[in-house]
């Protein structure tokens, strides 16, 4: 059975353990729940019996009846803004409440930059996830459990790869070359190395800062967003141990498998490839009817995966010591063979008050990863290119063992990927240590200073061997093996020192904070390239016959002041204004230190006596802001002149020397992001129904940019400030209890975000830049131009096929063209089909995100399910490339049949002739015979638990199991498998699909324990 097994059958039967000495009289108990400012009837007030899941609700007009099992038993009264009360029976009929007003129910505390405030006192943009809101979702990130839960941020898992695979982006963040990344900040230490190996089960809370005004203290690091994590602290008073487990499995759904040509079908469309172009039909090919369905090489490279997540807690506190340590173990195997994710996590979070002014705190969390992802994924990657593979090619050989190669005449060479992905070595591991140490003391009655040092270090293996059993297309098997080794190392430190002053005075509430920050990166990076290597036996580095060597060192600094006032008055009238001046290594020495300030400000108006008496209004507030932001992800080095080496000649000998690689200019800064919002926060019905609005709009200006130079100076390009873009768009947040009732209840959280970027400004003349995957003489998949959104879809408008003689004629044309190939629009009207034709055809942004949770709460059984989606956005399938190839070396999808044959057979008009040497431009050119509506609507994850009631006695405190179902559909035109795919993160590189790791359906078993 398990331990796993015994722990949930010792939980069974203790929960239902019945101990007759407690056995009780059983009561009714009626009231009325009433205010204590107004003395009417509170609706919807939840009463539940103490230590039970038994409950009810109060009707509108605040009357309740309950049904206890024990006269002794305590009954709990909670509603949001009243204070909670438990009140003992007694063998009490008749209870009735009057509840005090508690607006500290209405202040939800938020992390927000360098401390915290109240939701109600918030005048900027940010939201709030706790972890109670997606404890159950069975993924390796926290990010992917995100998915549809914040309005303004689409989360994206582009890749079904095990560990990994997510793209996080604030209100549409973009820049052409500085990244769009938020910064993410994990207990007030802002990191450098990822988020990937971070166990989600170490978190308490996430705050997500989208508008300037939460964002500017960051400075210039905070252009797209901020998204602050704090983790799990010990409450005084209590010791708990927690269990958290769940096992599952993974497999590819159906919908969106490749429909590619079975044997039969390839053998035939070989044969007439030969037949077409007058040659000679190989044997292989002579009888398609012969075959069957051949091999199927997608299933064989795709498995059922297993999955498992075990995170043990243990909290204790008292008045002056608590801790909490978090100890994670998460295997996820992949669904693409040879593919895996493995982690070892703890996390140490200890705080000590020696005196009642003093507080000394210290976290710590190593993590390790291991996993063997390599070439999953994009243009080129093993599943596309294992798609490509012949069907008529066996799997195995006749004794049952994976044949070696797999490929027909007329084919490259290919090697058999079932087979490679098995013998090819990959060992990756990543040792990861984030920890910091706090000492904070209050000099005075609200004055404290709180000093901080933070780490955040990392180093990474990566070795891969590729032996004489694997090989790659084209090539077939490597004849000798060949290895790579990829080491780096780094270490971020910070320093903080802040000095917070509260004070409340006549109405008069003010938090200020002063102080000073200071961080250094420095990475060591190496590459070892091994080759010649004698057998596949020793696969060490100092076997191989040949062997080349790389190094690199980056390092940056960041030194910084910052200042912040929240001011209110009478709780109604709010002022926030911040400041923070930042000086990088990474600037030239002329504009090196940049100014980064923002205020915001807010009014609640449902404070306000001159306001109408609208019962139905519980809250309402108006905030907006201002504040600018800054990026500078630009890399290391670019204000300065680098030095590489050379080879000069003097004479008849060669020297050694060095060389200028760069020009540099001296006065490089970052970019910088300026933003303006307005929102409202409004609560209705007695907080049943909560509501939230932004609109925001920013401009991002001086965009680091490789601007032409004359050819005279030596060089193409220099790097500098230049260019502008500018965003806008509204967010939508509902909450709602629909139902509350005493044995159900029913809520729902949605939200809508439309986003919107414009290339205003690129400050050159040409004014455009194409990006992206080269195709033929086109260059790129993406242009990026003044007047349009950045990095929209580049190609060719394609027109069908030239049906007959007389369209071919009449229309313009290519000069490889010819009756029966591919027609594109000529879009320059020069009646030639040439490069200068290629225009956008498609828009990698949605037109709006959304998301939609909603949990059902039944007796002792609990429901969810959470939705997510895009609408508007397009993807170009450039998979299609090579899988709709006319040219008969790579098997092809097998919708490819409906091809034009003649002009009495046209097919589809989406595939053209097999004439020989007339198939590139249907190749290589990006298309809108590509381009896919990639709208779509994911059910992320459905789950269904049930919670043991338990009695004072009881072994467990808490004893839940459930099922979950993740990526359980998605509703989609688009015919890929993924709709969110990407092969580029970048803003200039969005909605490529280049053959993606499928992301997986998982279903799961787990439990939730405490001790």
């Amino acid at each position: 059975m398990g331990i796993f097994g015994q722990l949930l059958l010792v939980g069974l039967c203790l929960a239902h353990e019945v101990d007759p000495q407690k056995a009780q009289m059983a009561i009714n108990v009626s009231g009325k729940v009433t205010s204590s400012s107004d003395g009417l009837g509170i609706p919807a007030v939840s009463i539940l019996v103490k230590g039970t899941s038994t409950g009810t609700v109060a009707d509108l007009d605040g009357n309740y009846t309950i049904d206890l099992s024990d006269e002794n038993g305590i009954l709990v009264f909670s509603s949001l803004g009243y204070a909670t009360q438990e009140i003992a029976v007694n063998g009490r009929a008749v209870i009735d409440v009057v509840m005090e007003e508690d607006m500290q129910g209405l202040d939800e505390v938020v992390v927000v930059g360098y401390g915290t405030q109240s939701t109600r006192h918030l005048s900027s943009s940010v939201s709030r996830v706790n972890a109670d809101d997606f404890a159950d979702l069975p993924v390796a990130q926290f990010a992917q459990k995100l998915q549809g839960k914040v309005s303004g941020v689409q989360i994206a898992q582009t890749t079904g790869t095990p560990g990994g695979g997510v793209d996080i982006r604030i209100r549409g963040a973009a820049s052409i070359t500085a990244g769009n990344d938020p910064l993410f900040v994990v207990d007030g230490n802002p990191i450098v190395g990822g988020i990937s190996n971070i166990n989600p089960n170490e978190i308490e809370s996430i705050s997500v800062l989208k508008d300037a005004s939460a964002t500017a203290l960051y400075g210039s690091r905070a252009a797209n967003g901020v998204v602050l994590i704090e983790t799990k602290k010990a409450v005084a008073g209590e010791t708990r141990v927690d269990y958290n487990a769940y096992s599952g499995i993974q497999q590819v759904p159906q919908r969106g498998r490749p429909d590619m040509m079975n044997a039969r079908e390839f053998a035939t469309w070989k044969k007439e490839i030969a037949e077409f172009r007058g040659q000679t039909v190989h044997p292989d090919y002579e009888n398609p009817n012969e075959y069957g369905e051949g091999t199927d090489w997608y299933d064989a490279i795709t498995q059922l995966a297993p999955m498992q997540d075990h995170s043990l807690s243990i909290s204790t506190g008292t008045e002056t010591f608590s801790t909490t340590a978090t100890a994670g173990y998460l295997n996820q195997d992949g669904v693409i063979l040879g593919s895996g994710y493995e982690r070892f996590s703890l996390r140490v979070n200890t705080d000590f008050r020696p005196h009642e002014k003093l507080n000394i705190g210290f976290n710590v969390a190593p993590t390790y990863s291991q996993n063997t992802n390599t070439g999953v994924d994009g243009v080129g990657s093993v599943v596309n290119e294992t798609l490509q593979t012949s069907p008529l090619a066996p799997l195995r050989n006749p004794d049952g063992s994976l044949t070696l190669t797999a490929t027909s005449p007329g084919m490259f060479p290919t090697p058999n990927y079932a087979r490679t992905l098995r013998d090819r070595v990959v060992d990756n591991s990543d040792t990861r240590i984030l920890a910091n140490m706090f000492a904070e003391y209050q000099i005075a009655n609200g004055l404290f200073i709180k000093t901080s040092g933070n780490i955040d270090k990392g180093d990474s293996r990566n070795f891969t061997f590729n032996g004489t059993t694997t090989g790659t297309r084209g090539v077939g098997l490597y004849d000798i093996p060949f290895s790579s080794l990829n080491q780096s190392t780094y270490l971020s430190w910070v320093n903080e020192n802040i000095l917070n002053y509260q004070v409340d005075v006549k109405g008069h509430s003010f938090d200020a904070i002063i102080g000073f920050t200071t961080q250094k990166f420095q990475q060591d990076y190496s590459t070892i390239n091994a080759s010649n290597y004698p057998d596949d036996k020793v696969q060490t580095i100092g076997a191989a016959g040949t062997v080349t060597a790389s190094s690199d060192v980056q390092e940056w600094s960041l030194l910084s002041y910052l200042a912040r006032l929240n001011y209110n008055y009478q709780g109604k009238y709010l002022l926030s204004a911040s400041i923070r001046r930042d000086g990088s290594s990474r600037f030239g020495a002329e504009n090196r230190w940049g100014n980064f300030p923002s205020v915001s400000v807010g009014w609640i108006l449902s404070e306000e006596d001159f306001m109408p008496e609208i019962e139905a209004v519980t809250f309402l507030k108006l905030r907006t802001s201002y504040g600018i932001a800054g990026n500078f992800n630009i890399g290391n080095y670019t204000h300065i002149p680098t030095i590489s080496t050379a080879n000069y000649v003097f004479g008849n000998d060669i020297a050694a020397g060095r060389r200028v690689d760069n020009l540099a200019d001296q006065e490089i800064g970052w970019e910088s992001n300026k933003q303006f919002n307005i929102g409202v926060d409004l609560n209705l019905l007695n907080d049943r129904i909560d509501f939230t609005y932004n609109y925001y709009h920013k401009t991002t200006s001086d965009l680091l940019f490789n601007v032409r130079v004359p050819q005279a100076s030596g060089f193409s390009n220099i790097q500098t400030n230049i260019g502008e873009l500018q965003f806008w768009g509204h967010e939508f947040s509902v909450g709602s209890s629909n139902i509350q009732k005493k044995d159900f209840t029913w809520t729902t959280d949605f939200n809508i975000s439309f986003d919107r970027n414009q290339v205003m400004s690129m400050g050159t003349r040409t004014s455009e830049l194409i990006t992206g995957p080269g195709s033929g003489l086109i260059g790129g998949s993406h242009i990026t131009t003044e007047g349009q959104p950045i990095g929209m879809l580049y190609g060719m408008i394609h027109e069908g096929v030239y049906n007959n003689q007389e369209e071919f004629d009449n229309s313009p044309k290519h000069s490889t063209s010819q009756v029966g190939t591919a027609k594109f629009r000529d879009v320059n009207g020069d009646e030639v089909i040439t490069v200068d034709d290629a225009t956008i055809i498609g828009n990698p942004h949605p037109d709006f995100i959304f998301g939609m949770t909603n949990r059902i709460q039944y007796r002792d059984f609990d429901f969810s399910v959470t939705l997510s989606g895009t609408y508007g956005n397009d993807v170009l399938r450039g998979s299609e490339q090579t899988l709709t190839n006319l040219d008969g070396v790579f098997n092809v999808l097998s919708n490819v049949k409906d091809r034009w044959r003649s002009p009495e057979e046209p097919g589809s008009g989406r595939y053209g002739s097999l004439a020989a040497g007339t198939t590139y431009l249907e190749r290589d050119w990006w298309g809108s015979q590509m381009l896919y509506d990639a709208s779509h609507l994911y059910i992320n994850n459905i789950t269904l638990g049930y919670r043991f009631s338990l009695h004072d006695k009881s072994f467990f405190r808490n004893l839940r199991v459930y099922g979950s179902v993740q990526n359980a559909h998605v509703f989609t035109d688009y015919p890929g498998a993924n709709p969110q795919v990407s092969q580029s993160q970048a803003s200039t590189g969005l909605g490529i699909d280049g053959g993606s790791y499928p992301v997986p359906r998982t279903y799961t078993l787990g439990v939730n324990i405490g001790f």
